[in-house]
């Protein structure tokens, strides 16, 4: 049985070994002050999505991902999904996901817009210029795709089983 949910400080040793066999970052660890939402398959992870805040209201979905033999199932939407209905339910409206090569194209799939696109998006522009943030004002922000949770829910599960 597949369960995705968010992750609790009981689960982070496990987290911290799936991040070293996975190869997930330089330093083959995780950041203990991000959030994460975790794809369990009989108690074993298979997915994790990282979530920080870096001083902001807008939060920033680090890494999103699934181990290569459970890819294609739809896992990865269903990943993203609950990572951006947690996201919503703590209240954020907007939401930046760091562009990867690996998961540009499924990103555009997923309907998400390039930050450079938001130049029209007055509303995200609005949030970031309203904020007395340093640290989101200081972002690269053409290195993010940014999403508004509540419209993407709006629409349908892209994958079809």
């Amino acid at each position: 049985m597949i369960e995705i949910k968010t992750a609790d400080k009981s689960q982070f040793s496990m987290i911290e070994i799936f991040f070293k066999e996975n190869k997930l970052n330089l330093k083959n660890e995780f950041n203990h002050s991000a959030n994460y939402v975790i794809v369990l398959e009989e108690k074993k992870i298979i997915g994790i999505s990282e979530i920080l805040y870096k001083d902001s209201k807008v939060p920033i979905i680090e890494m999103l991902f699934v181990i290569s033999s459970k890819r294609s199932k739809g896992l990865g939407d269903g990943l993203l999904r609950a990572t951006l209905n947690c996201l919503l339910k703590e209240g954020h409206e907007l939401v930046l996901l760091k562009k990867n090569n690996k998961l540009n194209s499924f990103y555009l799939q997923e309907n998400l817009k390039h930050f450079e696109e938001s130049v029209k998006e007055k509303e995200f522009n609005a949030v970031i210029m309203k904020e007395d943030n340093p640290s989101l004002k200081e972002l690269n922000l053409e290195k993010y795709f940014y999403c508004k949770p509540e419209t993407f829910f709006r629409r349908e599960c892209n994958h079809k089983m």
